[in-house]
């Protein structure tokens, strides 16, 4: 009767390690978390990509697009596989030791530079009409840092896109996008494309900036 009663304790303790293993793993190995969900899990995503200077302004537990941007920008630097969505792999490595934050800026520069102060769009994951994909690189590495599309509209490009700072403009001749830089100054749009980023990555030079790279563009008159 007592090695019943013993071996029924020993067989209720290890259901219930059990099922606790099993809800950890529910949580952190099969989740993939997508936009639109929300939990303690997406909280943590948030603070540690935060954490690491991704762009991650509302930590609140919520997979918002803002989320999703970030993950995919940590996909793209760690080498994952692009797709916003915190898969079980992302999770692990957004919340390891062996993470790549977003490479720091130098504290002091002079030269070109893109504003931190105009309006952007977060990036969508389908190329429409009218957006433009493009890239920037961390140039002491080497590394892409992040991809960012970007809506083109009428109004927007009227408006002048970026109040201060630089702009980055280009019109597609031929099969070339060619692209030029010019300070901004409100109402001064010369071309018609302009592909605004708002990151405030630092370059020292001209040269630095022009090694961005339009991927594709699609001319606002198509």
């Amino acid at each position: 009767m007592k090695k019943t009663i013993v071996g029924s304790i020993i067989l209720i303790l290890v259901t219930a390690v059990a099922m606790s293993t099993l809800s950890v793993l529910a949580e952190t190995d099969d989740v993939t978390y997508i936009r639109g969900m929300s939990g303690d899990r997406v909280t943590e995503i948030q603070q540690a990509l935060k954490s690491m200077g991704y762009n991650i302004t509302v930590v609140n537990g919520e997979y918002t697009e803002e989320t999703q941007w970030a993950v995919a920008s940590f996909q793209k630097l760690n080498g994952l596989e692009v797709t916003g969505n915190a898969d079980p792999e992302t999770q692990r490595i957004i919340l390891s030791v062996d993470a790549i934050p977003v490479p720091t800026p130098k504290p002091e520069y002079k030269g070109w530079y893109v504003s931190k102060e105009g309006k952007y769009r977060m990036r969508p994951f389908t190329l429409h009409k009218n957006q433009v994909n493009i890239e920037i690189i961390n140039y002491e590495t080497g590394k892409t840092v992040y991809d960012q599309w970007i809506e083109l509209i009428s109004s927007d490009i009227e408006d002048g896109l970026v109040k201060d700072g630089f702009r980055i403009a280009g019109k597609r001749l031929s099969d070339s996008p060619v692209v030029e830089f010019s300070e901004v100054s409100e109402g001064k749009i010369e071309l018609d494309i302009c592909y605004e980023l708002s990151v405030g990555t630092p370059f020292s030079t001209k040269e630095q900036i022009m090694k961005i790279t339009p991927h594709q563009t699609i001319d606002i008159n198509e």
